[in-house]
């Protein structure tokens, strides 16, 4: 997945809390003005240098639940744009558990024990938490443009803090499948997984922007 520089107050597979249904959408190319009238811009990125900010992101994806190494991120910045790669050859799979699986990923928040996805799940590795952008309402933005090759999952996403049993729940502001990419149509997917949070339901939006969302860069929100 490529990410574009012009991001606006942006969690990727990150740390808020979260309540009500959200509204996303999918925009076309055109460059969204980064100054909006009554909002205040509190967090960007722009992808300037080529490694990651570590003051605002982490480049290990829910380290506690593999290894270090297996947590770690293959990507590349070039001219303001962060790429996520998967190494078929060289990348393992992110979880000791599961031979097929890996995962490129960055995130503003994580801490031990984050996101039980699993009953199996076993803390196998201690880390400082994380916590560069947290945030509990606003809107958030990204440019990114998505590979179409079978077997890509591509997603951005929030997940609460989990200080209670009410703010586990996870928000896809968009969820592609490369099989679902197709010439003249593509399936993007929004969703909510309440996990623990009784006070959200599980629920799914399936939105077809008539175009190949792979060929070029588009705009995605959430309020």
């Amino acid at each position: 997945m490529h990410l574009r520089k012009g991001i606006g107050a942006v969690i990727l597979a990150g740390a808020v809390a979260v309540s009500a249904a959200p509204t996303a959408y999918c925009n076309d190319t055109g460059t969204e003005p980064i100054e909006r009238p009554g909002w205040t811009l509190v967090f960007q990125e722009e992808f300037n240098d080529a490694v990651l900010n570590p003051a605002k992101f982490s480049d290990s994806y829910m380290p506690h639940w593999t290894t270090p190494e297996q947590s770690l991120a293959h990507y590349d910045v070039v001219d303001g744009i962060l790429s996520l790669r998967i190494d078929k050859e060289t990348q393992g799979p992110w979880w000791a558990f599961d031979d097929v699986q890996k995962i490129s990923s960055i995130q503003t928040g994580m801490r031990d024990g984050m996101h039980n996805f699993w009953d199996t799940c076993t803390i196998t590795d201690h880390h400082r938490a994380v916590t560069n952008f947290e945030t509990k309402y606003g809107y958030f933005e990204l440019r990114a443009r998505v590979p179409h090759d079978g077997g890509l999952h591509s997603a951005w996403w929030m997940i609460g803090t989990e200080a209670r049993a009410d703010e586990t729940a996870e928000i896809d502001v968009f969820e592609i499948c490369g099989p679902d990419v197709k010439a003249g149509k593509s399936r993007v997917r929004v969703s909510v997984h309440p996990w623990t949070d009784g006070g959200c339901k599980e629920q799914s939006l399936d939105y077809y922007p008539a175009c190949d969302v792979s060929q070029d860069f588009h705009v995605y929100g959430l309020f």
